[in-house]
């Protein structure tokens, strides 16, 4: 690249010349932009939306984790409820077995079964007849038996 010197003449004259101020260097007014308040706005109210949505999602992902976990042991539990009410069951149904039931009153009781049977014997009782009362007549019932009448000696 070619530059051009730049050749500088010294004149003595300057030395004791009046030296001129100089101005201070001229800015040119720029305008500063400023923001849209309303486009920030929106960006601000959709930005705690997303935090709000955020939050919620991750409240709810939290109770349902606590919820199926809940579920879980409920299960769980209501199995080995279930198995142990199977296993009583059983239990109780060889306890009341007929035959163990003899196996200790022969063995533990000493007793024996009775030669002679003193159940007693089935017989039907007739049950008691219903005494039936009759109401007592008065001046109401006698005007409705002879309305009931007069209707039935017209009809027939």
């Amino acid at each position: 690249m070619l530059v051009k010197e730049r050749v500088v003449i010294e004149e003595p004259y300057e030395e004791y010349a009046p030296k001129k101020q100089s101005a201070p260097p001229r800015t040119k007014n720029v305008r500063k932009t400023k923001p849209n308040r309303r486009l920030l706005g929106y960006f601000a109210a959709i930005f705690m939306l997303l935090v709000l949505a955020s939050t919620a999602t991750s409240c709810m992902s939290a109770w349902s984790f606590d919820a199926t976990k809940s579920l879980r042991t409920d299960k769980e539990t209501l199995a080995k409820l279930v198995k142990e009410n199977e296993h009583l069951q059983l239990d109780l149904a060889r306890l009341k077995s007929p035959e163990r039931i003899q196996a200790i009153a022969k063995d533990e009781l000493k007793m024996s079964v009775p030669k002679v049977d003193y159940r007693p014997t089935t017989r039907t009782v007739a049950a008691p007849t219903p005494q039936v009362q009759v109401p007592k007549q008065t001046a109401t019932n006698n005007i409705v038996v002879k309305m009931e009448n007069f209707i039935k000696n017209i009809i027939s």
